[in-house]
């Protein structure tokens, strides 16, 4: 898979309208990092895991090119993008196993917009 390839992928399964790449769509991808959020400064990390990609959220336009330099390719979808996913998840699982709290979730939707 390439990046380019992971990067649709990424974008369909959140349900994005866009994600930010950095590094070669070309980059041909067999290891991949994650932090939901943000994971800016976890590029060590990357590399000790010998990953190709680091997807994740709140990716500065430095750090991007500062992971690309170090052969990092990195998939920025959002610091919401990345965690939405999980409010109804833990909603259910505390209405399942915990009846007696009652929970609240607002809508969960990105706090800005893109034109």
């Amino acid at each position: 898979m390439t990046l380019a390839e992971l990067a649709a992928l990424v974008r369909k399964a959140f349900d994005l309208p866009q994600v930010r790449c950095y590094g070669d769509p070309e980059t041909t991808v067999r290891k991949i990092s994650m932090c939901p959020g943000s994971g800016k400064g976890m590029d060590a990390d990357v590399l000790k895991a010998g990953s190709q990609v680091f997807i994740t959220g709140d990716v500065d336009h430095h750090y991007g090119i500062d992971c690309v330099e170090k052969d990092i390719c990195v998939i920025d979808a959002g610091h919401h993008g990345l965690e939405h996913i999980f409010v109804p998840y833990m909603e259910q699982w505390l209405k399942e196993n915990c009846p007696e709290i009652q929970t609240v979730t607002d809508d969960n939707q990105s706090p800005f917009f893109v034109i």
